[in-house]
């Protein structure tokens, strides 16, 4: 959210507003009030949090037009929450990944919006949902991992460390010419024409916001007690939707 924020205001000349501490007090809600906030910029695990808190109660949200939220996959009800802090405006979502630069897909203003999800793809984007055998869906109603086209607003042509082909194009599909980006997101295309984030095709994880694999968790709990032989870890996402839940299965050596 910090780079959308900072990336927009530049662009359009608009003022930033920035809070020195933690945003998950009452103070942070006060400094929207008393600075006027009209976009606030937000992520799932924050707003769980203030609802389940009630941190916020009593202050006046009501000059906020529009909420921004990414990070995470959103909880409705929790949308439902933060919409009613002033007058239900509307909640814009955005997904996409630090190595896109920018967005895959996300919620428009000009279009009518529904809680947790995204109704259109971002400005330069476009996509296909891939059935398991890498074959674009035809249906509206689908879900698969998504296949990026090659060429966009943000594309990197380039990675520190590693093959860009193999990780970004290796076994992807042609389509209509183009030869498919790999990005590693299950998303779920509904009948009325908006998308839901579903998880991951790989081992990537997306906890607190912050995506990681199950390799770099396990590394550390292996070796986090002598009694222990072997740990699995993978994320669950919420059955009424919302951030990801780590588990984590071990196997102990008695």
């Amino acid at each position: 959210m910090g780079p959308i924020l900072l990336y927009s205001c530049f662009l359009f000349g608009a003022t930033l507003a920035l809070y020195h501490g933690s945003p998950l007090g009452h103070g942070f809600g006060k400094f929207v009030q008393d600075a006027g906030v009209t976009i606030l910029g937000t992520v799932p695990s924050i707003v769980k949090a203030w609802k389940n808190t009630e941190c916020m109660k009593g202050l006046d949200w009501t000059r906020i037009k529009s909420f921004g939220s990414t990070g995470e996959a959103s909880n409705v009800d929790d949308d439902l929450w933060l919409s009613s802090q002033s007058y239900y405006n509307p909640i814009i979502e955005c997904c996409g990944g630090t190595e896109l630069a920018s967005s895959s897909i996300q919620g428009c203003p000009l279009q009518p919006q529904a809680f947790g999800t995204f109704s259109t793809t971002s400005m330069t984007t476009g996509f296909v949902i891939l059935d398991e055998h890498g074959i674009p869906y035809h249906d509206q109603a689908c879900v698969g991992e998504v296949g990026l086209f090659p060429l966009y607003m943000g594309a990197t042509e380039r990675l520190l460390n590693a093959d860009h082909d193999e990780v970004y194009f290796k076994g992807m599909p042609m389509y209509r010419g183009m030869h498919l980006r790999r990005h590693g997101d299950i998303i779920k295309r509904t009948v009325g024409g908006y998308f839901t984030v579903q998880g991951r095709a790989d081992d990537t994880m997306n906890i607190g916001g912050v995506k990681t694999s199950s390799v770099e968790i396990e590394r550390v709990c292996d070796h986090a007690d002598d009694c222990i032989l072997e740990t699995a870890a993978i994320s669950v996402a919420p059955v009424d939707g919302g951030p990801e839940q780590l588990f984590i299965f071990v196997v102990l050596k008695k």
